[in-house]
């Protein structure tokens, strides 16, 4: 499975409706029209236990879409 498809799994199991994540765009920001400040910490934080990987605070700070989550990845 591709790693834009696993984020989105995990942004329908912290919330987002399904018809929101049809309708991403993995190179758009997701904050405001997808997920608050709430919203986005909970996605990090399922981010960071699915991947086994730790997203620092100033890391986060310039994630914007799906795209940069997948970067970080792949690192």
């Amino acid at each position: 499975m591709d790693i834009i498809d696993e984020l989105k799994i995990l942004l329908l199991k912290v919330g987002v409706e399904v018809d929101v994540v049809n309708e991403v765009n993995p190179y758009l920001p997701l904050a405001a029209h997808i997920l608050d400040s709430l919203g986005y910490t909970e996605f990090i934080v399922a981010v960071e236990e699915r991947f086994g990987i730790k997203m620092h605070d100033p890391d986060t700070i310039f994630i914007r879409s799906l795209n940069d989550i997948k970067k970080i990845i792949e690192v």
